[in-house]
């Protein structure tokens, strides 16, 4: 079965974490599904993808290398293109003020 989201493209999904173990284990369930997927280590190269892989869905880590998970969703949000993206975070971190903030954004 193939993950679509209108005719016969599939679904795309934006994977943002730095743990290549994670990275590893969504690829490998998500590509099985039939998503089409592409993998960013770092927020800057996020942006970047976001913009030219069109995905429709994002995975977001909060702690990341240079520009942390939560710039990064400042930024997505910021931009008129990206706004309405939806987005997931998927993260280890439970301190207070990154989940409020994440659900703010």
């Amino acid at each position: 079965m193939r993950a679509q989201i209108s005719g016969n493209s599939p679904a795309r999904i934006l994977i943002v974490d730095d743990d290549p173990l994670i990275c590893g284990l969504l690829e490998r369930a998500l590509g099985k599904e039939g998503y089409e997927l592409s993998i960013a280590g770092c927020g800057e190269t996020a942006l970047e993808r976001a913009c030219s892989f069109a995905p429709n869905l994002i995975l977001l880590d909060i702690n990341l290398p240079g520009m942390g998970g939560i710039e990064c969703l400042t930024q997505i949000r910021k931009d008129p293109e990206l706004t309405h993206l939806p987005l997931l975070i998927l993260s280890s971190s439970d301190a207070p003020k990154d989940i409020l903030k994440s659900y703010q954004l």
